[in-house]
């Protein structure tokens, strides 16, 4: 008789706690105070496209202003 991996008790019981862990980090990267204000100056990087190796290039962005979800540079 082959018994069913969904039906162990031990591994039912994993599962509810990485479920539970899993919402309680969630719930404490979502409940942190973000301040938009931090977003303004003057950023640089690196971008590549995932598709295609090799190709990349810089980017320069200045953020002057932040009100409500609109970033305007």
């Amino acid at each position: 008789m082959v018994r069913s991996i969904v039906r162990s008790p031990v591994l039912s019981l994993g599962l509810v706690c990485v479920a539970l862990l899993l919402m309680v980090g969630i719930h404490q990267v979502r409940g942190e105070d973000f301040d938009p204000q931090s977003l303004i100056g003057e950023w640089q990087g690196t971008w590549s496209l995932m598709a295609q190796r090799g190709v990349t290039g810089n980017y320069y962005i200045t953020i002057k202003n932040v009100d409500g979800e609109k970033v305007y540079g």
